[in-house]
């Protein structure tokens, strides 16, 4: 099992999402406990609490070695134990910043109205504060670009009606 969501693993899309813009993470690989028992229940969920764990049991770690061997810090407030670090988890490799927020590239997928098949729109580089276009021309339902973000309201339901009417 690779915990990846379907449309990584399987990019024919259905009818049902060729008007769906997808803001995901990228393909995850859970497979270093393949030889468990229990690797089938291995999800999001599962990752991101075991991950958590170890990131706590890293930063307890660091700061018990820290004061072991006697070395004494004026520790800010505003300082985060859990920014600035990376480590290796069930969900792959993660970068925190110094805020304490992980560093990933987003990806914005859609439905080809060409082929039926999941494509790659952009990328979003959370660590750059940067969108990458991957397809320049994309064939989106909506001729080649997004849809208005502000939905259409029906003139039965505007006004007082509305409000009746539910």
């Amino acid at each position: 099992m690779s915990g990846s969501p379907e449309y990584y693993l399987n990019t024919t899309s259905v009818k049902a999402m060729q008007d769906v813009v997808v803001v995901t993470l990228p393909p995850r690989n859970y497979t270093s406990g393949s030889h468990s028992k229990f690797n089938d229940t291995i999800n999001d969920y599962v990752a991101g609490y075991h991950d958590g764990a170890l990131l706590f049991g890293k930063v307890l770690r660091e700061t018990m070695l820290g004061q072991r061997v006697d070395r004494i810090y004026d520790v800010p407030l505003s300082d985060n134990p859990f920014g600035n670090t990376s480590f290796y988890g069930m969900g792959g490799h993660y970068v925190i910043d110094e805020y304490g927020d992980r560093d990933v590239n987003f990806s914005m997928i859609y439905t080809s109205t060409e082929t039926g098949m999941y494509e790659t729109l952009l990328l979003f580089d959370t660590s750059r504060n940067k969108t990458i276009v991957i397809d320049q021309n994309p064939t989106l339902l909506w001729h080649g670009r997004l849809p208005n973000d502000k939905p259409k309201t029906p003139d039965a339901l505007c006004g007082s009606d509305a409000v009746n009417s539910l």
